[in-house]
């Protein structure tokens, strides 16, 4: 991991997940930006907010993960940013979905202690990002 620091979005509707990742994220130097659901993301990235990395849950109330990337996709929201799925969903076939859909890195949460999070998520950006 390099000492730069980066922007990310954040997306999960479960407020102490968020709040932790915040903490976590801010605390070594990155603006971790937080929304709660798909319709807050979306409107964060029409606003033309250019991120370095989208971390989104898959499973939320109302719509999921993988309609966000739909949506996003659909319309040109991503930009460069890397995407990561941070989710307890493990199984081949959401997966599959989510990566073509375009993530690049899978981390269950269940699985990945806070540090782990910010290194992966670190680590990917630093593989992927194309700026």
């Amino acid at each position: 991991m390099t000492d730069k620091k980066y922007k990310l979005l954040f997306i999960d509707d479960d407020t102490f997940i968020s709040d932790m990742y915040a903490l976590k994220f801010g605390n070594a130097g990155h603006n971790l930006v937080v929304a709660s659901s798909v319709d807050e993301a979306l409107d964060k990235l029409r606003e033309g907010n250019d991120y370095d990395a989208i971390a989104t849950d898959l499973i939320m109330p109302g719509k999921d993960g993988f309609q966000f990337l739909e949506q996003a996709k659909m319309e040109n929201l991503l930009g460069d940013s890397v995407i990561i799925v941070l989710s307890n969903q493990d199984e081949p076939e959401v997966k599959t979905k989510f990566k073509e859909l375009g993530a690049v890195e899978h981390i269950v949460k269940a699985h990945a202690l806070p540090n782990e999070v910010l290194k992966l998520t670190i680590d990917a950006i630093e593989k992927y990002h194309k700026k």
